[in-house]
């Protein structure tokens, strides 16, 4: 019985020794599962960390950002173009000079193009457009009385004021002629068509065969340069809408010349002033001519360096004389080219029997047009 017993313990001791070598065994030993698992997983954070395709590279990337920077930065630069233009535009306009300016270069550039075209009714419509232009340059000029009354007060349209006065009473008498013209040009049938006898046998007499631009009220008007001493007798005389228009604008344009004269005269006294002025400031301690060309730099007459706000100073005087010079020549060009054109306008028959042909005279006003803008831009960068 002890024996029996012994080898049963011994049994039962070598089955759990087995049982834990398996069990030791089944730990230790890596089965399929696991490995799978693992390749799996290796498998997988390899998917994970591949390289991204050709489309996702680093490098476009950056260039697509570059892209849409550079995208927003034109927007920008465009946006800040466009409102500098516009506020630039909108300072240019408010002088009525240049405004003038822009209305003349599109009028007789409008009739420079209408030169060009072969077809009627292209010539028509161009020149219909300038005419309308030239009409609204008429009324704007009923708003420069007032500056005219003011230049004789102060005597400001010259450093001279007795010159400026001058300038201003020519353009006093020039602008209610101009209005009377205008008017008995658009409305007629308001305006009074009698004039003294005197006036109609010796200035307001007319051949009605040499007038090439009558309109429907010409044909009521008998008036002819062969009026005798009956036709004299009378206290009043009528005269057509047309001509009475034709001699106001012949007045008002006899002003005008004086005006070009006397302004020719205030440009070359202003250009004589200012070369006096350059020179002084050349011999002081240089900087430019007349010409904008630099001149030799001479010291100082008390031998002691200028300080830099000096010198700044001068400088700047420098480029306002030169700018005051520009303007100056480019009003003398201006004032040379209608100089022709104001004569031809202010001939008694101008218009029935013209001086200049119509080529001549808007070619040179096309020329003082163009002339006319740039100075106005000039002095617009010069503020």
């Amino acid at each position: 019985v002890l024996m029996s017993n012994t080898s049963n313990k011994n049994k039962k001791t070598t089955a759990s020794t087995k049982v834990s070598f398996h069990e030791n065994l089944r730990t230790n030993s890596p089965s399929p599962s696991s490995e799978s698992s693992e390749s799996c997983t290796f498998s997988l954070d390899e998917s994970s960390s591949t390289p991204p395709s050709s489309t996702e590279t680093p490098s476009t990337m950056k260039t697509a950002n570059l892209t849409t920077a550079m995208r927003t930065t034109t927007a920008d630069d465009v946006k800040k173009m466009y409102k500098s233009a516009l506020v630039n535009y909108l300072r240019f306009l408010q002088s009525p000079s240049r405004q003038e300016a822009i209305l003349k270069t599109v009028q007789y550039t409008l009739w420079l193009l209408s030169r060009f075209y072969r077809n009627k009714l292209q010539q028509s419509m161009l020149t219909t457009v300038s005419g309308e232009i030239s009409w609204t340059r008429y009324l704007l000029r009923f708003f420069g009385w007032p500056a005219a009354l003011e230049g004789i007060e102060s005597g400001s349209w010259a450093d001279s004021k007795g010159l400026g006065k001058a300038m201003a009473w020519t353009m006093v008498a020039y602008y209610p002629l101009e209005h009377l013209a205008y008017l008995y040009w658009k409305v007629p049938d308001a305006m009074p068509t009698t004039i003294p006898a005197s006036i109609g046998t010796s200035f307001w007499s007319w051949r009605r065969s040499n007038t090439n631009n009558h309109n429907k009220y010409d044909s009521e008007y008998t008036i002819s340069s062969t009026a005798t001493t009956a036709t004299c007798s009378r206290q009043m005389v009528a005269a057509p809408p047309s001509r009475l228009a034709a001699k106001a604008s012949a007045w008002s344009c006899r002003f005008w010349l004086a005006y070009l004269v006397l302004d020719i005269a205030r440009s070359m006294l202003a250009m004589q002033n200012v070369r006096r002025k350059m020179k002084q400031n050349n011999d002081g301690g240089g900087g430019g001519d007349a010409d904008g060309k630099k001149t030799k730099t001479k010291p100082p007459p008390n031998g002691q360096p200028q300080e830099p706000e000096q010198l700044q100073s001068d400088a700047t005087v420098d480029v306002l004389d030169l700018g005051t010079m520009r303007t100056e020549r480019m009003q003398l060009v201006r004032d040379l080219l209608y100089v022709l054109p104001a004569i031809h306008w202010s001939l008694p028959n101008w218009d029935t029997q013209p001086w200049l042909s119509d080529t001549v005279v808007n070619g040179l006003c096309w020329l003082e047009s163009i002339v006319g803008l740039m100075q106005g831009i000039h002095n617009f960068r010069q503020t």
